[in-house]
């Protein structure tokens, strides 16, 4: 059903404001992604943690079909483009933003042998584009380390092109469960190592992508000595958090697999 909003001090309009902020997020347990694309993935893949819709009257205007099909299955909320306008975060926004709650998970390292540990990850959109490649190469679920930006952040979930509503994520502080629990926590470098192709990457295995400046924590290398490097050529010196991570999750993959 389509409920229309006409004030700015509504407290729908206020919830989502607040939506931005960390802490209120973690508070109410939900989080807000915003684009078309990104709203449709949602509708598809995580449609029962959808807690409503907010869109613009443009937006309604021009996507009136697809609105009626779901208006029956979710709560949707119409606005003025200047009041949407208000409560969007990108420059030229499509108009429509769906709040979810977040799903809760255990985890269970018995139903998982590839694993992905991003490690005090600071930018949003590395977050995301990483996320999206770990449900493309395979990888089981996700842990995040507390240092992370947080995953719940609208950018990473534009980033993540929908893959935030199909993988498997969770947030862990200590590490040392997945040694007690025979995991091969293997660590990529930007300097130091051996080379990724001397890597078997079999059996239970956690791949740490860190920091972008920074690398991976001190802490963590302190639990693992398995460290491994990307080769360079010519004069660069390292690559990206995400392209690292896309390197890395699609060889180990293809080497779990047997196709090199």
């Amino acid at each position: 059903m389509f409920i229309n909003i006409t004030s700015k001090e509504n407290k729908i309009i206020k919830h989502i404001k607040k939506l931005k902020q960390v802490k209120y997020r973690k508070k109410c347990n939900q989080f807000l992604t915003e684009g078309f694309l990104v709203s449709k993935e949602a509708i598809l893949y995580a449609s029962e943690s959808i807690k409503f819709i907010i869109i613009s009257d443009i937006f309604l205007e021009k996507n009136l079909p697809f609105m009626n099909q779901i208006k029956e299955k979710f709560k949707i909320y119409t606005v003025a483009e200047k009041i949407f306008n208000k409560i969007c975060d990108t420059k030229n926004s499509q108009g429509i933003i769906t709040i979810i709650n977040k799903k809760s998970c255990e985890l269970n390292l018995l139903k998982y042998n590839f694993l992905l540990i991003l490690d005090s990850i600071a930018n949003p959109g590395n977050m995301g584009a990483i996320l999206r490649t770990a449900e493309a190469s395979g990888i089981e679920a996700v842990i995040i380390t507390n240092n992370c930006t947080d995953v719940y952040n609208s950018k990473v979930s534009r980033c993540s092109m929908g893959s935030l509503f199909k993988i498997n994520i969770f947030e862990l502080s200590d590490l040392n469960i997945l040694i007690n629990n025979g995991y091969n926590i293997i660590i990529s470098s930007s300097h130091e190592g051996k080379n990724i192709y001397e890597e078997d990457f079999s059996g239970k295995i956690a791949l740490v992508i860190g920091n972008e400046t920074k690398g991976v924590s001190v802490e963590i290398k302190k639990i693992s000595k398995n460290i491994i490097k990307i080769p360079m050529f010519g004069s660069i010196e390292s690559l990206n958090a995400a392209q690292a991570a896309t390197l890395i999750t699609y060889f180990a993959k293809f080497k779990r697999m047997k196709f090199i």
